[in-house]
């Protein structure tokens, strides 16, 4: 999830909460669509993250790392991360505009309710 960027999940978030929100099924199908495309896109880019993470670790481990190739492999890395958290901000950009207003505004109550539940959880385990 990390890789993902510090959004919360609102689309998952407006599903899971869809009868508060009085989603219509048209809604609900859109929402359903988009996370499925974010997944489907993230999935590859999010192991090409991690075995660039594992690339890097084992470049550092010799004794006398390539910093020229390192560099290239950090700033090849970020940019994929934030290709990524681009694309996640996208994807929910279009699920809010999917919304009513009023279902927008009841979304980011609950996504402040949800998130401060997560942070308690958070601190709560050290």
């Amino acid at each position: 999830m990390e890789h993902l960027g510090h959004e919360r999940p609102l689309l998952s978030l407006a599903l899971r909460n869809r009868t508060e929100l009085a989603l219509s099924d048209e809604q609900v199908k859109t929402l359903q669509g988009l996370v499925e495309r974010f997944g489907k896109s993230a999935e590859p880019r999010v192991r090409d993250i991690e075995a660039a993470e594992r690339d890097i670790a084992a470049l550092l481990a010799k004794d006398s790392a390539d910093l020229a190739q390192v560099e290239a492999k950090v700033r090849a890395l970020e940019k994929a991360r934030a290709d990524l958290r681009v694309e996640r901000i996208r994807t929910i950009a279009e699920g809010r505009a999917a919304l009513s207003a009023e279902q927008r505004t009841k979304l980011d109550q609950l996504a402040a309710e949800h998130g401060g539940q997560r942070r308690g959880t958070r601190s709560g385990q050290g």
